[in-house]
């Protein structure tokens, strides 16, 4: 009986063993065998075998991705407000360096493409970033070839668009800030009405009462 226990647990065991130790890599993906912690190897599509408890296998995808940067507003050169979002494809060339040298490549692709973005659009003129969107696209995947490198991932391609929000026109003063406001009228906006803002009662009776001060202290009653 204790015999048979022992088989059975070792048979248990070793079925545990032999399943953690076979691992299966598809044809889109690699695998990054660590053990104890430290960077082995990189095991190509197929059965692969590792030592279950010592070693693990992280897979990587090596299709082609799809990023989608989220609009955001941009100031061109000739002061014009602009929304310009755009999507970035991706492909991965390095699986290790993509999963050693960056921590979160998606937000780091997104964050470097608007940073970029703003640079490219805030350098050109309305009309010409409306109509230059193959060089903006261009310009915009050299950079992210050279910046994504490192990362080992290349940039497939990016489009990016855009729309007019609203003209952001520089301050200018007007000729209606730019007049006086009357006397009596501190209440009152410049360039508006009269009739609007009137003065209050309370204010009519202390200018009248000056004014009768002052005709009275410039001809004084005569004594009888």
């Amino acid at each position: 009986m204790i015999v048979a226990v022992i088989i059975a647990a070792l048979a248990i065991v070793g079925l545990a063993f032999l399943i953690g130790a076979v691992k299966i890599v598809r044809p889109y993906q690699r695998g990054l065998v660590e053990r104890l912690g430290k960077y082995r190897a990189t095991r190509d599509p197929g059965l692969n075998l590792i030592i279950p408890f010592i070693e693990t296998m992280q897979l990587v995808d090596m299709r082609e991705q799809v990023v989608d940067v989220p609009p955001q507003e941009v100031i061109t050169s000739d002061n014009v407000v602009v929304s310009v979002d755009a999507v970035v494809y991706y492909e991965a060339t390095d699986p290790q360096r993509l999963v050693y040298n960056v921590a979160d490549f998606f937000t780091a692709i997104t964050k470097l493409a608007q940073t970029n973005l703003r640079n490219l659009i805030g350098d050109l003129e309305l009309d010409r970033a409306l109509t230059s969107r193959d060089t903006i696209n261009t310009q915009l995947r050299e950079v992210l070839d050279d910046a994504t490198d490192k990362w080992g991932s290349g940039s497939c391609g990016s489009r990016s668009s855009g729309s007019i929000l609203r003209r952001k026109s520089s301050p200018r003063c007007t000729p209606r800030c730019e007049r006086a406001r009357p006397p009596g009228h501190g209440d009152r906006g410049p360039g508006l009405p009269r009739s609007r803002h009137r003065p209050s009662r309370r204010r009519e009776a202390v200018v009248r009462a000056r004014r009768r001060g002052t005709q009275a202290s410039q001809h004084p009653r005569r004594r009888r």
